[in-house]
């Protein structure tokens, strides 16, 4: 059984999960040096998330280009900030795709 029962759950934990990060002085600050933008596509349900440093976009308003493209299942998502998965390994084993 999947971890998020609903699009709308792994919308609301992925973008509190960012809305607490974009107030990470440093987070955004390195955001905004290397002028950075990030999209997660995640699947299984499905929940995309834009992240600028000005500004964090949840759902299917979320503009399309990014920096970085990451996609994932939902379920990876919750294992890799969990601590349970590492990104290495989600990546060598093709759980998780980086385009950028």
């Amino acid at each position: 059984m999947a971890v998020f029962e609903s699009t709308q759950v792994a919308e609301r934990v992925f973008g509190t999960l960012f809305e607490i990060l974009l107030k990470d002085e440093q987070f955004t600050s390195q955001l905004r040096a290397s002028n950075l933008t990030i999209r997660l596509t995640q699947s299984d349900p499905e929940c995309i998330v834009h992240v600028s440093a000005d500004a964090l976009t949840v759902g299917a308003d979320a503009p399309e280009e990014a920096t970085v493209k990451i996609k994932m299942s939902s379920d990876t998502a919750h294992q890799l900030w969990l601590g349970k998965l590492m990104m290495p390994t989600a990546i060598a084993t093709g759980k998780v795709r980086i385009r950028g």
